[in-house]
């Protein structure tokens, strides 16, 4: 699967729900809005939902990410077309 780059609106201070939102719309299929969707939404309650995107560090996603699923956390979730580990960044 090709990363996915996803443009965040200008000019607006985006929590990390509101940046989830805008990655999960961008993804069309609903079968895959609904499996990213647990993925997504369980990384943005860690991260807290109601922070702001821009306060957020690299770091942080890591750590969220290695709590959630461990140190090969892409391996444990199902994704749709045969596997394969997910790239999303969101960018301001």
């Amino acid at each position: 699967m090709v990363p996915t780059v996803v443009q965040l609106p200008a000019g607006k201070a985006l929590t990390v729900r509101a940046a989830a939102d805008v990655f999960l719309d961008s993804l069309g299929n609903p079968n895959t809005v609904r499996n990213y969707g647990i993925g997504v939404g369980k990384t943005a309650e860690r991260l807290g939902e109601a922070r702001y995107l821009a306060s957020v560090a690299d770091d942080e996603i890591g750590e969220a990410l290695e709590l959630l699923w461990g140190r090969r956390g892409g391996q444990h979730l199902e994704f749709p077309s045969g596997g394969g580990a997910v790239v999303a960044r969101l960018v301001p």
